[in-house]
């Protein structure tokens, strides 16, 4: 299933050169999206903010990370299409995700009906993995990545002729298709990807700061909760990150090139929530709030965020 089919052909008859100049064009307006080439290979080069992160060529079966200085030989001169679709960081971030799946065992569903996914994914759930799904339907690709045991989507993309969508207003346009059949194809988490380590930093440290920011409030009230959530929000701005903290959630837009561009920023955050919430509940109890926080992580999660955000505060 070619889910870039859908997006409208900007060039046939490829050449290497035209190729490298148009890479050029768009990343100095700062592009964030992808070209897909279909020709010689099938390939996906993906950018965010004018930088060129990565090239993935389709095997047949998934989609595997090339070299990118080896991409000119991927192409046959004078052959292929070229698709461009530019969408939003929180696009790229799901669009790579789905490009660095584990394709070993997915599942591909023929005439799907597409009101029955949710009840599929709740009846098909296996262990603790995150599921990504895909489906096509009249024109239309959407990816959808559903974590752990959860049945609503925290990142998903819908692809068109003429534009990309991002965010949970992709789950409302699949229940428009009510019980139209589709394509759908699901896939699971490959969690030694760049893309992967990435996303699981992110889902442990924001459960992390759930948990924290939930005891902290317990102690301090919600209106030092909110004054907290106020303070790191301007750190976070003063960083140019695409997260915010409401309440004790914290959310997401941004893309990360790695799980260690992610811990900067992460480190970053908790320093000033840890230095906020010593200077109100004093610094033996905020640390023992942090201690509780981490032993109510599983293993797993326990390990990623010792690792990446506690062992890196100053």
């Amino acid at each position: 299933m070619n889910i870039f089919s859908i997006l409208p052909v900007r060039t046939q008859d490829i050449t290497v050169h035209f190729v490298r100049t148009q890479m050029q064009i768009y990343q100095k307006d700062l592009f964030t999206g992808i070209f897909h080439i279909n020709g010689k290979s099938q390939l996906v080069f993906l950018f965010v903010r004018g930088k060129f992160i990565s090239i993935y060529r389709f095997d047949g079966v998934g989609w595997v990370n090339i070299s990118k200085s080896g991409w000119e030989n991927e192409i046959e001169e004078g052959a292929g299409e070229l698709r461009i679709a530019g969408m939003a960081a929180d696009g790229a971030r799901v669009l790579r995700l789905f490009l660095e799946s584990d394709f070993t065992d997915v599942i591909v569903a023929l005439d799907f009906p597409s009101n029955e996914l949710i009840s599929y994914l709740t009846a098909s759930q296996r262990g603790e993995n995150a599921r990504l799904v895909s489906m096509f339907q009249n024109g239309v690709s959407a990816i959808m990545l559903f974590p752990n045991a959860e049945t609503v989507p925290t990142e998903a993309a819908l692809m068109t002729d003429s534009q990309v969508q991002t965010g949970l207003t992709v789950l409302n346009q699949v229940r428009a298709w009510g019980n139209r059949p589709c394509t759908m194809m699901l896939c699971a988490d490959k969690p030694n990807s760049i893309a992967w380590q990435e996303y699981s930093l992110w889902m442990f440290f924001s459960r992390f700061v759930h948990i924290v920011i939930g005891r902290y409030g317990e102690l301090a009230g919600q209106f030092l909760v909110n004054d907290l959530s106020e303070h790191i929000n301007s750190v976070i701005r003063d960083g140019g990150l695409a997260l915010s903290l409401y309440g004790n959630k914290l959310s997401s837009r941004h893309f990360f090139e790695d799980i260690n561009h992610a811990s900067q920023a992460y480190v970053t955050i908790f320093s000033a929530m840890n230095k906020e919430m010593m200077a109100v509940v004093g610094d033996k109890m905020a640390v023992n709030i942090r201690k509780e926080a981490i032993m109510q992580l599983d293993l797993d999660s326990r390990i990623l965020v010792q690792e990446y955000v506690i062992s890196r505060l100053g």
